[in-house]
């Protein structure tokens, strides 16, 4: 296997960096802790193959970014890991189809989203908007900000002590916006 081009891992540099001030996030408001197990880049069929293997055995989310990068994130929790990320927040019995799972999970992917757009940001000098979350209820229609031609990285996370509590996030960034980020190297 070939190692990654220069620009390829400056962009997983910065986002390996960009999780990990999501994670912290996380940390600090729930009771449970992430760990990111592992990186990979990804394209937009690696993540419909996703998606379509994991069933509904999964919590889908999504949000648009904006501003200088435009792109998309979509976070994937297990449905233990759901649990384990909103037990410390929800009293009741935790659906995703109720109303006070559903707000508490995409307040969880908006923090999430935030803080790995903010972190990214950040780090790069770029303005990075993250849209308003939505729960995706049919796993196959994607919106159509995801675009094939987005370079995409897939984060594996879990919780340490709970080895079914896994949960993934896709960060796809639009070529255009990559200029800036990765610099001219092109070649």
């Amino acid at each position: 296997m070939s190692s990654p081009s220069p620009q390829l891992a400056n962009l997983l540099s910065l986002c390996r960096q960009a999780m990990h001030g999501a994670i912290l996030a996380v940390d600090k408001w729930v009771d449970c802790s992430l760990a990111l197990v592992a990186q990979t880049p990804v394209d937009l069929a690696d993540f419909q193959r996703y998606l379509e293997d994991a069933g509904s055995q999964k919590d889908t989310l999504v949000l648009q970014l904006k501003g200088d990068l435009v792109g998309a994130l979509s976070l994937n929790l297990s449905r233990r890991m759901t649990h384990l990320l909103l037990e410390p927040l929800v009293e009741e019995e935790i659906d995703p189809a109720r109303p006070l799972s559903r707000s508490a999970l995409l307040e969880m992917t908006n923090l999430i989203g935030s803080s790995f757009a903010n972190s990214l940001a950040e780090a790069t000098e770029l303005s990075l908007l993250p849209s308003v979350p939505q729960l995706l209820e049919e796993s196959n229609l994607l919106p159509d900000y995801f675009s094939p031609e987005a370079l995409g990285v897939r984060f594996d996370l879990e919780e340490p002590s709970d080895s079914s509590g896994t949960g993934v996030l896709f960060v796809f960034l639009q070529p255009e916006g990559l200029t800036q980020l990765l610099g001219d190297e092109q070649g």
